[in-house]
């Protein structure tokens, strides 16, 4: 089952508000990105129905950056409590965990540089005279195959 982005989002915003752990905006869509790839690497299914956008600054997808905007310069006691209450399959839960461990082992400026680095999906999409690119799933799933789940 596909989530819708802003769902995932909040999964990540529910672990953050019960950890006491504050993450940027940004952050918060490259943890929406690990998680879509390492599902899809597991289950070869899409975790997200949204499109994730390959914007200068990294992955994204418009839905969570229009809602979860403003995180950046909010306590997490203050955070958006909308779709917190939403339970997640095993798998979900796992891709959800293994994209909070990832996220927390670095900083935000390096798990951003590791998201947008060459030979990343971002990467092979991302153009600067072009506003918004679509990162195709199957170049995630494949990315997420070879170089993350090789790893785990």
């Amino acid at each position: 089952m596909a989530y819708k982005a802003i769902e995932i989002a909040a999964g990540f915003i529910r672990k953050g508000k019960a950890d006491k752990k504050a993450f940027s905006q940004m952050k918060l869509q490259c943890m929406v990105y690990y998680a879509h790839g390492y599902y899809m690497a597991l289950t070869k299914e899409p975790l997200i129905t949204d499109t994730i956008e390959a914007w200068e600054v990294g992955p994204c997808v418009q839905s969570v950056y229009g809602l979860y905007r403003l995180i950046d310069r909010l306590p997490t006691d203050e955070w958006p409590e909308d779709n917190l209450d939403i339970e997640f399959e095993p798998k979900v839960m796992q891709a959800i965990e293994a994209a909070w461990e990832a996220s927390f082992r670095l900083t935000s400026d390096q798990f951003i540089k590791w998201a947008t680095a060459k030979g990343t999906p971002w990467a092979k999409a991302y153009s600067p005279i072009q506003w918004t690119l679509n990162i195709g799933n199957e170049s995630i799933k494949e990315y997420f195959e070879k170089e993350v789940l090789k790893l785990a």
